[in-house]
C-alpha cells in the first residue's frame, strides 16, 4: 500500500506542477515561460505513470489489511479491484472507504444506462447487510440512500398494514416491517429476503420508528418516475465528480457524422473558431471548473495500455509532435491531457465496458487508438496535401501553418476517424439494401471477392488490402492512404450493384425455368454460380472472340448496356478454358488491362472507375499460379473463375 501512496504523490505533484506552470507559461505571451515548458515536455507523463499505479491494485486483501488511508484511491481501478473480489472482502473493505467512495462505487456498478441493474444491486445488498453491528451507520447510509429507495419502490409491493383489520396476501412471499405497519411483497425468485429485512431493521433502529415509518410511507406513495429521475440525476452528478462520463453524455463523443457534408462542416467550424481565438481560451480552461485531479479520473489500465509502446511511453501515432508542443501553451497541453482521459472514459461508458471484463476493454482501447490514428492522418492530409480535392470550397487551401492540436482535441480527432468509417459503412449498407443484397440468401451472388470485402468492411475497424500484389495481407483502415483505397473500392461495388442485381434476376429466371442444370457445368453447380463466375466467363468469351472470331455473350446486363443476345450456353469448353489460361499467363498486365477496358466499353461498364483492375484481380485470384501444361482433367472441376462446360 505504501507503493500506492507514493505513486499517487508523484501524480499529484505532476498535475500540481502543471497547474502552477499555467501562470508561469505565459511569461512571453506565447505560453513559453521557463516554468511551464519543462513540466510539459512529455504531455502524457500522467498516462505513462498509470501502469505503475495500477500494478499496486492487484491484491484487494493487501489493500484492506495495509492500514493506510484509502480515500485517495482512484475510482476506476478501485472498482475493478472490487468487481473481481469475493463478497466477504468487499464487505470488509466498505468501512475503510469514505462515504463518497462507497456511493460512487455503488453508482458505477448498479446503473446500466438509465436503468437500475437488479443483479448488481443484489451483490451490494448482500455486502452491506453482512456488515457487523459496529458498522450499522454504514448500513443505515446504504438503506437511506436514493438507490435503496428506488430498489424498494421498483421491485416490491409496499402497502400499509393494520393489525386490527389484517389482510394478508394469498401467497407466502411477504414480510412485515419492524413496526408491523407495512407489508412488503416480493417475487417468487427473490432470494435475498433476510438481507432486505436486515437493512430495513437498521433503518428503523437508526431513524426511530416514527421517522422510519414516514420514510417508508414516502417511498410507497411517491411516483416511481420521479424517484427514478432523481436517483439518476444524483448518480450522474456523483460520477461526474470522479471524472466519469454518463452514458447519454458519451453519445455526443461516440456520435459519428453520417454524411460528408456534416463531417466537413464540423472540421471547418473548428478551424474557423480556432483562427479567431488568441491566447488561452475558455475551452482550454473549462475542465478546471470542478477542480478535478487527473489521478481521480484514471481509466482502466488495459485501456491505457493500448496507447503505450513496448517501453511504456505514448505511441508516436497519437502523441503530439515536438514541433507542435513548442507552439502550444501549458494550459492547452493540460487541457489535451484531460480531454484524452475523458475520451477513454467516454468509450468505457458508451460500451458499459467496466462490467464486461478485460477482453472488451482491450478491444475498446484498440478501436479508440485506431480511430484517433485515422482521424489525425486524415486531418493532416487534408490540410497539408495538394492532392486532396478541396474544390468544393470546404477546406482552406494551402494552409501551411496548420497545427493539428491547436485546432482539434482528442475527442474531435476521434470523432473524425469514427465518422470516416461510418460514412462509408452507411453508404454500403444503404445501397446493399436498395438492391436487396443485404439479405443473406442473395448476398452470395456478389461473389467471394465482394462478400469478403464486405465482411472486412463492416468490422469496427475495417481491413483492406494495402496493395494488389499482397493478396494475403489485409491492413486495417487506420491511415488516410488505406482509407482512400477502401473508399474507392466501396464506390466500385456501389456502382456495380445495379448491374449485379439485373444479372442476378435473369439468372434466377433461368433457374426457375430450369433452363440451366448442374450437369451443364464442370466446375460449378447452379447454386454456386455467382457474379464473379459470370463476369469472368463473359470476359473470357470476349477475349476469345478477338482471338478466334467467335461470338461473345454476357448474361443479364442492364438494359442500357450494348450486349449481344444470350447464347444457349454460358461458359467455356475445357479446350477454350486452357486456351484462355495460356493467353492469360503469357500476356502482361498492361495488355490485359487494355483488353478489359475494351470489354468494359463494349458492354456498358464505361462509367465505372476501377472496373479494369477489379476484373484483373478476379482473374488473378482465381487463375494465378495455374500452368496449362500441369492441369489435369481431375483438377478442372476444382478451378474457380470462368465457368467450364461439360462438353468437348
Amino acid at each position: 500500500m505504501n507503493e500506492v501512496n507514493e505513486v499517487i504523490k508523484v501524480i499529484k505533484k505532476l498535475t500540481n506542477s502543471n497547474s502552477n506552470s499555467n501562470s508561469n507559461s505565459n511569461s512571453d505571451g506565447n505560453g513559453n515561460g521557463n516554468g511551464g515548458r519543462s513540466d510539459n515536455s512529455n504531455l502524457f507523463s500522467l498516462v505513462n505513470l498509470m501502469p505503475a499505479l495500477y500494478d499496486q491494485f492487484n491484491d484487494l486483501e493487501s489493500l484492506i489489511k495495509g492500514g493506510e488511508d484509502l480515500a485517495a484511491l482512484p475510482l476506476v481501478p478501485l472498482y475493478q479491484c472490487v468487481k473481481n473480489a469475493p463478497l466477504d472482502l468487499v464487505t470488509e473493505l466498505l468501512p475503510r472507504l469514505v462515504e463518497e467512495q462507497r456511493e460512487a462505487l455503488l453508482y458505477l456498478d448498479i446503473w446500466d444506462k438509465d436503468q437500475l441493474d437488479s443483479d448488481s444491486f443484489h451483490f451490494w445488498l448482500q455486502a452491506y447487510s453482512n456488515l457487523d453491528i459496529e458498522n450499522n451507520n454504514i448500513k443505515s447510509e446504504f438503506a437511506k440512500g436514493y438507490n435503496f429507495a428506488l430498489f424498494l419502490k421498483s421491485k416490491f409491493e409496499i402497502s400499509t398494514f393494520d393489525e386490527e383489520d389484517a389482510e394478508y396476501p394469498e401467497h407466502d412471499n411477504y414480510f412485515l416491517t419492524d413496526d408491523h405497519r407495512f407489508l412488503i411483497e416480493y417475487a417468487d425468485d427473490f432470494q435475498y429476503i433476510s438481507e432486505l429485512k436486515s437493512l430495513i431493521s437498521v433503518l428503523y433502529a437508526e431513524l426511530g420508528v416514527e421517522h422510519a415509518y414516514a420514510y417508508v410511507f414516502k417511498i410507497a406513495s411517491d411516483s416511481l418516475s420521479n424517484m427514478h429521475e432523481e436517483a439518476y440525476r444524483l448518480q450522474k452528478a456523483r460520477l461526474t465528480d470522479y471524472g466519469m462520463v454518463d452514458y447519454f453524455d458519451s453519445l455526443e463523443v461516440e456520435y459519428a457524422f453520417s454524411t460528408w457534408k456534416e463531417l466537413k462542416n464540423f472540421i471547418n467550424k473548428k478551424m474557423r473558431a480556432a483562427e479567431k481565438e488568441t491566447g488561452i481560451t475558455e475551452r482550454d480552461t473549462s475542465y478546471t471548473k470542478n477542480d478535478l485531479g487527473f489521478w481521480e479520473m484514471l481509466p482502466p489500465k488495459i485501456l491505457v495500455s493500448s496507447f503505450l509502446d513496448d517501453k511504456g511511453t505514448f505511441i508516436d501515432d497519437i502523441s503530439i509532435p515536438l514541433s507542435e508542443k513548442s507552439s502550444l501553451s501549458a494550459t492547452r497541453l493540460k487541457y489535451l491531457s484531460f480531454n484524452f482521459i475523458r475520451l477513454l472514459n467516454c468509450n468505457v461508458s458508451f460500451h458499459r465496458a467496466l462490467k464486461q471484463g478485460q477482453v472488451v476493454l482491450r478491444r475498446i482501447g484498440e478501436e479508440s487508438k485506431k480511430c484517433l490514428t485515422l482521424g489525425s492522418s486524415y486531418l493532416l492530409s487534408v490540410f497539408s496535401s495538394t492532392s486532396i480535392d478541396k474544390s468544393d470550397g470546404h477546406y482552406n487551401k494551402g494552409k501551411t501553418d496548420f497545427s493539428l492540436y491547436s485546432v482539434y482535441d482528442f475527442v474531435d480527432i476521434y470523432r473524425v476517424g469514427r465518422s470516416l468509417i461510418r460514412i462509408i459503412q452507411r453508404r454500403l449498407k444503404e445501397n446493399l439494401k436498395i438492391y436487396a443484397f443485404d439479405q443473406e440468401k442473395h448476398e452470395y451472388f456478389l461473389g467471394g471477392y465482394w462478400t469478403t470485402f464486405l465482411e472486412n468492411s463492416f468490422l469496427a475497424i475495417p481491413t483492406f488490402k494495402e496493395n494488389e500484389k499482397d493478396n494475403e495481407k489485409n491492413n486495417e483502415v487506420v491511415s488516410f492512404t488505406i482509407f482512400e483505397r477502401w473508399q474507392r473500392e466501396s464506390e466500385l461495388l456501389i456502382e456495380l450493384l445495379p448491374y449485379i442485381q439485373k444479372i442476378y434476376q435473369q439468372w434466377c429466371q433461368l433457374r426457375e425455368q430450369e433452363r440451366v442444370q448442374d450437369f451443364f457445368y464442370l466446375n460449378y453447380t447452379i447454386t454456386e454460380i455467382d457474379f464473379t463466375s459470370i463476369i469472368t466467363s463473359s470476359f473470357a468469351n470476349y477475349y476469345l472472340l478477338s482471338a478466334k472470331d467467335r461470338t461473345s455473350t454476357v448474361v443479364g446486363t442492364p438494359s442500357e448496356m450494348n450486349t449481344e443476345s444470350m447464347e444457349k450456353k454460358l461458359g467455356l469448353t475445357s479446350d477454350e478454358f486452357i486456351f484462355f489460361l495460356r493467353h492469360f499467363n503469357a500476356t502482361n498486365k498492361d495488355s490485359l488491362l487494355l483488353k478489359i477496358c475494351e470489354f468494359k466499353n463494349h458492354f456498358g461498364f464505361s462509367s465505372i472507375d476501377g472496373f479494369e483492375n477489379y476484373i484483373y484481380q478476379l482473374l488473378d485470384d482465381e487463375l494465378g499460379g495455374y500452368k496449362c501444361e500441369e492441369i489435369t482433367s481431375q483438377e478442372l472441376p476444382h478451378i474457380g473463375g470462368p465457368i467450364i462446360l461439360k462438353m468437348s
